[in-house]
């Protein structure tokens, strides 16, 4: 007799943005969301005009996208805070 064996996906409420290499979510949902929301505002104003300054606003604006759409904040890693789902 042959062995049966399931498949069962991986259905886990990150999806794409799971975290590679150990990394965990660190932040609170509401740190996540303003992360997500003053990075935004910040990389269209940066969008918005055409010098080196906001080049750098633009930058900024986009990594605090990121770090909050990831949910892990490496600033936080180091100094040893979570504030993830426990």
């Amino acid at each position: 007799m042959a062995s049966q064996t399931s498949y069962e996906p991986n259905t886990g409420s990150r999806g794409l943005l799971s975290m590679p290499h150990g990394d965990h979510v660190n932040m609170s949902e509401m740190e996540r969301m303003l992360s997500v929301v003053g990075g935004t505002a910040l990389a269209l104003y940066g969008l918005s005009r055409l010098s080196l300054p906001s080049m750098i606003l633009l930058g900024g604006g986009l990594y605090a996208v990121y770090r909050g759409a990831r949910g892990h904040c490496h600033v936080y890693d180091q100094l040893g805070i979570d504030h993830g789902e426990q």
